[in-house]
Order: C-alpha cells, then sequence, then structure tokens
C-alpha cells in the first residue's frame, strides 16, 4: 500500500483530514492476461469497523487494513471465493462468498451500519472496476455511496450542468463517466428531479488526464446522531491511468516519459500567480463576512451572516487547493533565483491561508450563532495577517510571473 496525496479524504467544511486514503492502480501485467484470472483489491470505508486483515485462497490480499486504506489490487482465481476477514484486535473471523469471473477487476468495499441494538453490521459490497478508458485530455471517475446515514445523491460540476451521478444510495455506486483533467467543484447534492435537491457537501478534486478514479463519501452526514463521531468525508482515490503512448491501464511508474504533445507551454509561474490573487480575492470575502457576522445583532441576521461565512470559506479552501497544486507544479521546474523566491513567497502564503481556514473552521465548530465579537474580531486579525503574506507573495511573483526572461529560464518551455 503507499499513501498519496490526491487520496487525501476531505471533511464536510473543504480541510484535510488526518484519515488516510491509499491508492491502487490496475496494471496489465502477463499473469492476469494470460491465465485469464481476476483482480481484487480491498477498500475499508467504515468507521464503526476495526482494522482488519483479508484472505483469500489462502493468500493474504490485505493487511492491518485500516478505515479510510485502500490495498493494492491482487491477482486471484476466477471463481467461486471465501473472503475470510480477520479483525486484527479480537481474531474474530467473518466469511463472505463472491463469484469472481474471469478477466474482471474488482473492488471489495468493506462497509458497515450500526442496528438499533447497538451491534455493528458488516455490509460489504463487490464493485467491477469496468470503464471506458478516458481520452489523453480527460479522466473517468465514478461515484460510491458509503455513508449510512446520507440518502440517495445526485453528483453534480457546480456551477455547471453536468452530472456526475444521479440516485446512488448507500452501498451502490454510479457508472464511471468522463470529466476534463483540471480541479473540479463537485456537489452533493440530494437526490431530486433535474439535480436541484439540497447540496450536502461539497468537495474539489483535481484529475489528471489519462486517470480512472472512484470518489467515495465516508463517514456520517449528522454525526451528532451517529454511533462514532466521524463526520461525512470524501476521498479520492486512483483505479487506473493510461500510459502516455496507448490506452492500456497501467501502474504508476517515476520512469514514465512525459507526452510533449501535451507539454504546457504557460510558465508554472504564471498559474501560480492566477491562484495567489484568487486566494487573496477568497480571503477577503471570509474576512468581510466574518466582520459581518461581528456587527450583526440580531440572531436572525447573525445567522445568515454566519451562513455567508461557510460559503466564503468553501470559495477560500478551493482557492487554497488550487495554489498548493500550482506550487507543486512549479517546484518541479528549474525556476531564475527570483522566481524561486516568489515560489517560496506562494508556499509560505499557501500554509498561512490553510492555518487561517482552520482558524475559522474552529470558530464555525461552535455555536457560531451565540460567540462573543471579541472571538470574531481575533479571526478576523489572523484573516488580515495572512491577507499581509498573500499580498507579499502577489507582489514578489508580479516581478518575475509575466517576464519573458522567467519564462524562457523554465526547461522546456523556452
Amino acid at each position: 500500500m503507499t499513501a498519496v496525496d490526491d487520496g487525501a479524504l476531505t471533511d464536510r467544511k473543504g480541510t484535510e483530514e488526518s484519515i488516510e486514503a491509499e491508492t491502487a492502480t490496475l496494471q496489465n501485467d502477463e499473469e492476469f492476461e494470460e491465465t485469464n484470472a481476476s483482480r481484487v483489491r480491498i477498500a475499508h470505508l467504515s468507521p464503526v469497523f476495526p482494522a482488519m486483515t483479508v484472505t483469500v485462497d489462502s493468500e493474504s490480499i490485505a493487511r492491518n487494513l485500516s478505515f479510510g486504506e485502500v490495498s493494492d489490487y491482487e491477482v486471484v482465481e476466477p471463481e467461486e471465493q471465501e473472503f475470510e476477514i480477520t479483525i486484527n484486535e479480537t481474531g474474530e473471523e467473518l466469511e463472505v462468498s463472491q463469484t469472481l469471473e474471469p478477466n474482471t477487476t474488482y473492488t471489495f468495499l468493506a462497509v458497515a451500519n450500526v442496528t438499533e441494538n447497538e451491534t455493528v453490521q458488516f455490509e460489504p459490497l463487490l464493485l467491477r472496476d469496468e470503464f471506458a478508458p478516458p481520452s489523453e485530455t480527460d479522466a473517468s471517475v465514478r461515484f460510491v455511496h458509503a455513508s449510512p446515514d446520507m440518502p440517495a445523491v445526485d453528483i453534480t460540476v457546480a456551477e455547471t450542468n453536468i452530472t456526475v451521478a444521479n440516485n446512488v444510495s448507500f452501498r451502490e455506486d454510479s457508472d464511471y463517466v468522463a470529466l476534463p483533467a483540471a480541479d473540479i467543484p463537485l456537489e452533493i447534492r440530494q437526490e431530486a428531479d433535474n439535480d436541484s435537491g439540497e447540496v450536502l457537501d461539497r468537495v474539489n478534486v483535481s484529475l489528471d488526464n489519462g486517470t480512472v478514479h472512484s470518489i467515495a463519501a465516508v463517514g456520517y452526514l449528522n454525526p451528532e446522531a451517529a454511533p462514532i463521531d466521524a463526520p461525512l468525508n470524501v476521498g479520492l482515490f486512483q483505479d487506473a491511468r493510461l500510459e502516455t503512448n496507448g490506452d492500456d491501464p497501467v501502474t504508476d511508474s517515476a520512469d514514465a516519459e512525459p507526452n510533449e504533445e501535451n507539454t504546457n507551454t504557460t510558465s508554472p509561474m504564471i498559474a501560480v500567480a492566477d491562484a495567489v490573487t484568487d486566494v487573496e480575492d477568497a480571503t477577503e470575502d471570509v474576512r468581510d463576512s466574518i466582520e459581518d457576522a461581528g456587527q450583526a445583532n440580531e440572531t436572525e441576521d447573525r445567522a445568515a451572516a454566519f451562513d455567508d461565512v461557510e460559503d466564503d470559506l468553501g470559495e477560500m479552501e478551493r482557492a487554497r487547493l488550487d495554489l498548493e497544486s500550482g506550487v507543486e507544479n512549479a517546484s518541479n521546474a528549474t525556476l531564475s533565483d527570483e522566481a524561486e523566491i516568489a515560489l517560496d513567497a506562494a508556499d509560505d502564503a499557501q500554509d498561512d491561508t490553510e492555518d487561517a481556514i482552520d482558524d475559522v473552521q474552529d470558530l464555525l465548530e461552535e455555536d457560531v450563532r451565540d460567540v462573543e465579537d471579541a472571538d470574531v474580531d481575533e479571526v478576523a486579525a489572523i484573516l488580515n495577517m495572512t491577507l499581509e503574506q498573500v499580498t507579499t507573495a502577489i507582489d514578489e511573483i508580479d516581478e518575475v510571473a509575466n517576464s519573458e526572461a522567467a519564462e524562457n529560464e523554465i526547461e522546456g518551455n523556452s
């Protein structure tokens, strides 16, 4: 199992949780192709189910797998198989029978619910990982519903008429669909006609070209009434990616050669500059909303003001994620000394923004309609400090980002 950044689970307010998600990628190896075997991985998506080891045909295919982890794919004989689940802490064993077909790839979902008598009920699900290879400029995604108390949902791309999934209930998944390779803001809506239901959660996912992903909703929509304190999280884990020279899904490799036709000829520092500006605008919006909340006298006005704070905070987090991605991309290029200084300032701004989001989040997790004005002023002061760092980054980036010389100093972009 190998941890990856894009597998980090994201909570309802858009901040990263410490739950570790793992990636597993699909590869075409000789054993799989020549023996008509099946391939299986295990995804542990239940916060109420303990760490486990899964054995199939006397072979362990996942060891000590905990909530939020996904194992690598393993080759298994295509027949009716007993999945033997051993609870690591107690040694208790469960058996689940599943029929595996030749030349088929599966994800075995470990999901569970808690009954009225407070008994954990294991409710696993076997998914077929069947998808059409995405184009070189697209990615393929599906949605997996693993939140016991969340109703049936539709998944849409924010501020568009693009639908990713329709009417997906607990223990169900959607078909794979193609989306542009980009940072995509998704909305999880309560199922309704025309995808017009209430937005239950928002999440920004970063999709690379030629990749295949599962987007999983785990935890509880209403953690206060849940058997365990596990708020709703939305995680992205990779199913497969395409070789740059063909359509075969393969394992990620550090030795893969870049596709020259898709090389971005724009300086990555310009993308960083745009992202920093977006962070500045979003931070100012949150600060203004916080100040409005602090000045509101009536309870109803104060509640509405804090609703605006939550909305603006989501935009601030999306802008921060774009900045984080931009900084990471630029850090892989060869930059001038001036550009390196500007990039360090942008990275500092991203860190400060993340800290500021956490501080505002702490405020929102309280009974925000009753907090004292002094608390609001303190958070506003923190946001102002963040804006100072962001402004510093903008000033330093402006000196190099639009400079023709800086662009030409980036290897491969001259």
